[in-house]
């Protein structure tokens, strides 16, 4: 991921030439320059306001992005005017609010561009804010939906294990509680859709110290060929993380498309549904209302971070 400080400077650079079809198609440059020009300006304007606003110029932000996106690594060279999502009823608990899939749009269009899952059944705001990294821990999130996990690589604990490394990686999970027994690791996991599903070292739980905390050593498959089974580094402390389904069985969007359908949500409600949007905002009577600003924080910072990081994995 690009240091947070200077991502803005690094797509800035891209667009003197721009990446991968938007640097062979003139149309297209046009598109990708405009639109990411477009997309800084919004952001820079969401860091002017404060939450009552900011869900607003933060989602047009991440649109105009989407348009640059799909310019550079798109099948097509422009997304349909429409957004691909709805969210139509403010829920009384606001993080019970319902963002519905409604294809075609820009949001599918951008998820195939950018590689990602999308969204293919009516999800909860709160689920899909669970799965972010930087809003672990809240409990009005975590107490009803899967949160992301933190992974932590191990070195061999043993002769097994350094005789087992071309086929199998220790390394850590670590939960909000421990668990008792595999049983209940494994019926934990079943909302972590992973290629490779980790197997833990024996029938109970082996534990581990790691920074975050005590970790329940799991025993990581390697594919042939495979160097590193984990899952990437993430965030500028490069940790690894697990992230829960929320559509079924299948991976979860990326973080990009996962933030767009959080931006997408919190629009509308700010948009439609001012009353209900500043009260749940009022620190002196909201639950939601420190985890809302904090959400709204961290999308303001990771935003042109997610979209460099795409832009290198999918126009390269």
């Amino acid at each position: 991921m690009a240091p947070a400080l200077s991502a803005w400077y690094v797509l800035r650079a891209t667009r003197v030439h721009p990446p991968g079809r938007a640097g062979a198609d003139a149309a297209r440059a046009s598109t990708y320059r405009a639109a990411l020009h477009q997309a800084e300006e919004l952001t820079a304007a969401a860091g002017a306001v404060g939450p009552a606003s900011r869900p607003l110029p933060l989602y047009y932000a991440i649109s105009q992005a989407g348009r640059a996106i799909v310019a550079a690594c798109g099948e097509v060279a422009e997304a349909p005017p429409l957004h691909g999502l709805k969210a139509p009823v403010v829920a009384e608990r606001i993080f019970e609010t319902v963002v519905k899939p409604d294809p075609p749009g820009q949001f599918q269009t951008v998820a195939e561009a950018a590689g990602s899952e999308g969204l293919s059944v009516d999800v909860q705001l709160g689920r899909l804010m669970a799965t972010i990294p930087e809003l672990v821990g809240w409990p009005q999130l975590h107490d009803e939906w899967p949160a992301a996990l933190r992974v932590w690589p191990q070195e061999p604990h043993n002769r097994f294990d350094e005789i087992a490394a071309e086929a199998i990686v220790p390394a850590a999970i670590v939960f909000p509680w421990q668990p008792a027994n595999r049983q209940t690791i494994e019926s934990i996991l079943a909302a972590y859709p992973m290629r490779v599903r980790p197997i833990s070292q024996s029938e109970g739980a082996s534990l581990v110290p790691t920074i975050d905390g005590t970790g329940v050593l799991l025993h990581w498959p390697r594919k042939q060929g495979d160097e590193d089974p984990l899952p990437p580094a993430y965030g500028p402390e490069g940790r690894r993380w697990i992230r829960p389904a929320v559509c079924d069985a299948q991976d979860p969007p990326s973080l990009l498309m996962t933030w767009w359908a959080i931006l997408y949500a919190l629009s509308m409600v700010a948009r439609y549904h001012p009353v209900e949007w500043v009260s749940a905002l009022n620190l002196d009577a909201s639950t939601a209302a420190v985890v809302l600003g904090r959400a709204l924080d961290v999308a303001l910072e990771v935003l042109p971070e997610l979209v460099w990081d795409t832009l290198a994995a999918r126009a390269s």
